[in-house]
């Protein structure tokens, strides 16, 4: 899978849902039959990012199907943050990804689904 290069904008401190669809050569992927789960992480700095002779730093934000913030349905990939959420957000702008996998420990199967900037944007009204 060759992952899609997508840049978004989330508004602080408003309810968020960005529906995600993948479709392979044949159409579309049933998600939930393919993957068990996907992971998302926000970094300000691409430097955070790990190759083979840095340690990992801790990404800023974590959202993933186990804390429900990325929902896996037939075919699409939902972002869903809730107001509360949004707010409290603790970066203005950074660079994410999100696996999806199957599988866990050493057989565990993961295939980078999309890439890109985030940037949260401030309420101008308060």
């Amino acid at each position: 899978m060759i992952p899609a290069k997508y840049d978004f904008e989330i508004p602080r401190g408003g309810a968020f849902e960005l529906a995600l669809s993948l479709n392979d050569q044949s159409g579309a992927v049933n998600f939930a039959s393919t993957y068990s789960g996907a992971r998302m992480y926000v970094r300000t700095t691409l430097e955070n990012v790990p190759d083979a002779e840095e340690t990992a730093v801790e990404p800023v934000y974590e959202l993933t199907t186990t804390d429900l913030k990325l929902v896996i349905s037939t075919t699409t990939l939902y972002i869903r943050l809730t107001a509360a959420q949004t707010a409290a957000l603790p970066f203005i702008s950074g660079y994410y990804d999100i696996e999806l996998y199957s599988g866990t420990g050493a057989s565990e199967v993961v295939d980078k689904m999309m890439h890109g900037t985030i940037t949260v944007v401030g309420e101008a009204t308060v």
